[in-house]
């Protein structure tokens, strides 16, 4: 599957730090960024002519939307193997007897697989898809809102400057969207994704201490994916360690221009001054402002879905004779 370089500048378009004027949010409600962010992204994509470069291509690089496969093209067989989910094709190309034969057509199901594999989705996931679905009668006006949002940034042909923030409290869905996101972007899309648990995430940080460069190592490989997904941000035992990580992170993709997604328990509810309430006071001023600029703001609320009624709970347990 060829893949497509896109030169983009640090900062493109209105936002350069030279020109860039008070945040929006400073003067909006949650509610306004939600419609305003929906609006964006039902938006066909503006075509902006990027400058030559001679140098080394930057990281970030955007992909076309892989080809639709043709009706005798075996699809993907998506399998927990382990803590992750892995894709394989379904079974053997009906034109060369297998999938592996560069000359045919079939031979990216291989890459897209690959891709897929290497984004590391949870194997608690293998039922998220972004597929139209059935919204139960509880779901909450915000969580459609959310769920069409991603709907619409994962069927853009090429992905938005912005990726997106969901909060919310436990069970509603956000993580699962995530999943699904990442699933579509890999196997349809053919874009590199990574799906990061931000607790995982620090146990594996210090597991690097005193590792002769390791750290370092796992930073950069969080730089590498064109869309990174951090899960679950701010749940975990506070400390002043685990904001700066966090920071560090948002500060490296800041900069690459890289298409980041998090969803946190966190409150964001915007007031008159322009805060993001218990969000901003964990993550710090200055890393907030700069996810208002990389990324879509979205307050998801709704029922939580993990928790089931007790006589369902009851009845799965066992008996005594």
């Amino acid at each position: 599957m060829d893949v497509v370089p896109e030169e983009r500048p640090a900062h493109s378009g209105p936002n350069r730090p030279s020109d860039r004027k008070q945040p929006r949010h400073q003067h909006e409600t949650m509610r306004q960024f939600e419609v305003q962010a929906a609006t964006e992204l039902s938006k066909e994509p503006t075509r902006v002519s990027r400058p030559e470069s001679n140098g080394p291509s930057t990281i970030m690089k955007s992909a076309r939307i892989a080809t639709p496969a043709p009706e005798d093209e075996p699809g993907f067989v998506v399998l927990a193997q382990g803590p992750v989910l892995k894709a394989e094709p379904a079974g053997p190309c009906p034109r060369c007897n297998r999938w592996e034969e560069p000359s045919c057509d079939c031979h990216r199901l291989k890459e897209l697989s690959t891709l897929f594999n290497a984004a590391m989705i949870p194997a608690l996931y293998i039922k998220a898809t972004l597929q139209p679905q059935k919204t139960h009668n509880e779901s909450s006006a915000s969580l459609r809102r959310t769920v069409t949002a991603v709907q619409e940034w994962a069927r853009r042909e090429r992905p938005p400057e912005q990726g997106l923030l969901l909060s919310g409290p436990n069970g509603v869905g956000k993580s699962f969207l995530m999943a699904a996101l990442a699933r579509s972007l890999t196997l349809e899309h053919g874009i590199r994704c990574l799906f990061v648990d931000f607790g995982n995430l620090l146990l594996r940080i210090k597991a690097t201490f005193n590792g002769q460069g390791l750290e370092y190592e796992l930073f950069e490989s969080l730089q590498q994916p064109q869309v990174l997904i951090i899960d679950d941000v701010g749940s975990h035992r506070d400390s002043t360690w685990s904001r700066a990580v966090f920071q560090t992170i948002i500060a490296a993709r800041y900069n690459a221009c890289g298409r980041t997604f998090v969803t946190t328990n966190l409150p964001i509810t915007s007031t008159g001054a322009g805060s993001f309430g218990g969000f901003e006071k964990w993550a710090g001023p200055h890393c907030t402002s700069r996810l208002a600029e990389m990324c879509f703001w979205f307050h998801v609320d709704g029922p939580d879905r993990r928790r089931q009624p007790r006589s369902r709970l009851s009845s799965n347990l066992p008996h005594k004779a």
